[in-house]
């Protein structure tokens, strides 16, 4: 993860933290607000391509479980509940399947 960066707004008052490649921000109150995992449409992306070339079931699933750890790490380093950091992966996961299956679906639509 990179390095909490500190940008001042222009009244000075109110500093916002811009936390992992712009994906987390802290108000002037301290709470996190996470962009949400599910909108990541470049991450969300690969890993639906990289399922889809997997060889076996076993190694989509390895990589699956290590994407998933990865994600519920990131939400952790930011603060998130456990119950908030499910709700975001689970979200994020389904939107992987979702492009899986529209990656498919446009691989048989160009073959035929």
């Amino acid at each position: 993860m990179m390095p909490v960066e500190n940008r001042l707004m222009a009244n000075e008052k109110r500093a916002v933290h811009i936390m992992s490649n712009l994906n987390a921000v802290a108000d002037a109150s301290g709470q996190v607000v996470v962009f949400p995992l599910h909108r990541r449409s470049g991450a969300v992306r690969v890993a639906a391509a990289k399922l889809l070339r997997s060889r076996t079931a076993a190694a989509a699933n390895r990589y699956r479980h290590t994407l998933a750890q990865e994600k519920f790490a990131e939400l952790a380093a930011l603060g998130l509940s456990e119950d908030e950091q499910d709700e975001a992966v689970g979200a994020f996961l389904t939107e992987v399947e979702r492009e899986m299956a529209e990656l498919h679906y446009e691989r048989i639509r160009l073959h035929v």
